[in-house]
Order: C-alpha cells, then sequence, then structure tokens
C-alpha cells in the first residue's frame, strides 16, 4: 500500500509530496513497473501568470498525437530549454560541493552537475517491440539522452521533460542529488521498503537506464491494454487519492495515452486540488496528474493541440 498523503521525502532543493503504484495486472500479482510520484508536488517557483488548471479534463489529459510524437523536440532544442528553465546551479560552491553529503543532512550525494550540464556514458539497448534499441556512446548530454530515448521509443520528449520534473524536480533543481538521476523516473522502486517506502532496484539505477526503461514501459501500457486496469474508450473507477475511504469517480478515458497516465499514477486530483493552482488541496487530494498538465501547460502549451 502506499504512504500516506503527508509522508515527506526530499528531493533535495524541493520538498515533494510522494506516492508510488504498482502497475495494475489483469489476473496476476507480478509487477511489471513501480513508478513514483502519485504527488509530485514540490516548492515550485511558478510562471508570473497564475496556474490554471480549469482546462483539466479527467478523461483527456493529453492527446495521443503529442504524447507519442517521438520527434517533439530535437537535442538543441532541449539543451536551450534546459538552460532556459535553470539560469544558475548552485553545485560547485559550497556546501553544494559534487560528491558531499547533502546539507539537508538526508545522507545523500550532491550530484556532479544540474540536469542541464549533466553528462553520462550510455550504453546500447538493442530493438525490441517497443523501441528501436539505443546507440550508447561516451560522454552523452542530458539533452541528447533524453532526445534519443523520446525518438527510440516514441514517447514525446517535452511529455519525458515533463516526467523528470513531476518525479524528481531534476529540470528546475539547482543542487540535484545522486539519487535523482538514479531514479529519474522513479522505474523499478516497489512499495517494499520500510513504512511502504520505496526500495528501488539498484540494477536499474541511472539516469539513461531510467529514461529508457520508463519510456518504454508507457510504450508496453499502450501495446497490452488488456494486462492494465485503466483503459482507454471505457468508463474506469478512480480513486481521488490512496485513502480509500475519500472514495473514487467513475471516469470515461478517452485517449490511451491519458489510461498511461493513469496506470502510472492511478489517482485522480479533486476540485480542491484544480482550485489550488500549484498548492494543496485537502485531505482527500492528489496532485500527480494535475502536475503533469500544469507544467505541460505551462511549458509546452495546450494539451489538446495534435502538433
Amino acid at each position: 500500500s502506499a504512504p500516506s498523503e503527508t509522508e515527506l521525502y526530499e528531493t533535495e532543493g524541493c520538498l515533494n509530496l510522494p506516492k508510488r503504484q504498482t502497475a495494475i495486472h489483469k489476473g496476476t500479482v507480478s509487477v511489471v513497473a513501480f513508478l513514483f510520484a502519485v504527488l509530485g508536488l514540490f516548492v515550485y517557483s511558478p510562471p508570473a501568470q497564475a496556474a490554471v488548471a480549469s482546462g483539466f479534463n479527467p478523461g483527456n489529459i493529453i492527446s495521443n498525437e503529442l504524447f507519442y510524437n517521438g520527434r517533439a523536440m530535437t537535442s538543441s532544442e532541449i539543451q536551450s530549454f534546459l538552460n532556459q528553465k535553470l539560469s544558475k546551479c548552485r553545485i560547485g560552491t559550497p556546501p553544494y560541493l559534487p560528491g558531499a553529503k547533502s546539507p539537508s543532512g538526508s545522507g545523500n550525494i550532491i550530484a556532479t552537475n544540474c540536469l542541464r550540464d549533466f553528462r553520462q556514458t550510455t550504453s546500447s539497448r538493442v530493438a525490441d517491440a517497443y523501441c528501436q534499441g539505443y546507440v550508447g556512446v561516451p560522454n552523452e548530454s542530458a539533452a541528447d539522452i533524453i532526445a534519443k530515448v523520446g525518438l527510440s521509443c516514441g514517447i514525446s520528449q517535452k511529455v519525458l521533460l515533463v516526467m523528470l520534473e513531476k518525479e524528481q524536480s531534476l529540470v528546475t533543481d539547482d543542487w540535484p542529488v545522486t539519487r535523482q538521476y538514479n531514479y529519474a523516473l522513479g522505474m523499478n522502486c516497489p512499495d517494499s521498503g520500510p513504512g511502504n517506502s520505496a526500495n528501488c532496484d539498484a540494477a536499474s539505477a541511472g539516469f539513461a537506464l531510467q529514461l529508457y526503461l520508463g519510456a518504454r514501459q508507457l510504450k508496453v501500457y499502450l501495446g497490452n491494454p488488456n494486462l492494465f486496469g485503466y483503459k482507454a474508450q471505457q468508463m474506469n473507477t478512480i480513486q481521488w487519492s490512496t485513502k480509500t475511504t475519500c472514495g473514487s469517480s467513475q471516469v470515461y478515458i478517452e485517449n490511451s495515452a491519458t489510461a498511461a497516465l493513469y496506470i502510472y499514477t492511478p489517482y485522480r486530483p479533486n476540485q480542491a486540488a484544480l482550485d489550488a493552482g500549484w498548492g494543496m488541496g485537502n485531505e482527500c487530494s492528489s496532485y500527480g496528474n494535475r502536475n503533469f498538465y500544469l507544467f505541460y501547460n505551462t511549458w509546452f502549451g495546450d494539451t489538446q493541440m495534435s502538433s
């Protein structure tokens, strides 16, 4: 079961209120993927304009055309975007020294760079039914990795950037720690740790690997819709939050992209969460899918445009 709504964990530069979930299989208890951030609510500096969640459609959070566009952004466009979103990285200035322990006292280790400057030697991966493989290269930039993963798996680079922010605040965090990179998309992090905390599989650690496995999993959802508990083109029962006492609602999910987001984050934001903009709603609010919508809408525009 998921931790309580008020359990806090720190992604260092930001405070998140996390929820984790397992993919819902039909007729089996085996788990395909474990992913972070049902809430993804953190101390965020919103743009000058107020966050508007009034356009949030629970049955169509984002169009298939946008979600599955693997050519949405080039590497150079991603790099420019990352530079724009973080004007100054504090890593390298005391006490935020690479390899040092976090000054928060969490015990986490400060990373070598912020996402805009992050580089990693990547490994090659073979093509399969969901992605076209990956050619690894030495010292590859985060922008290159995001661009290549999106193209290989047919998942929008804009979607991947939003997920990196929603999951680990990596786009805007000015002093991330290594754990944020190691589990950038929360892939293979079951709720089997103490107090239902994330017990992440070390074999899935690494920024590039997390991106590839996470993007591939979104295509697994698309290719095997009958294996999961939320389905497009039908009514679905979706809880408001992890608290079963808060009840659930009926949602007609219109498309595969929205179904994937609910498999990933299986809660629907209630009206209090939507009215709160970037803030907190009430005891029955959840924020993951609201925040996906707000980030995408703020950064890239209408979630319903087809191109």
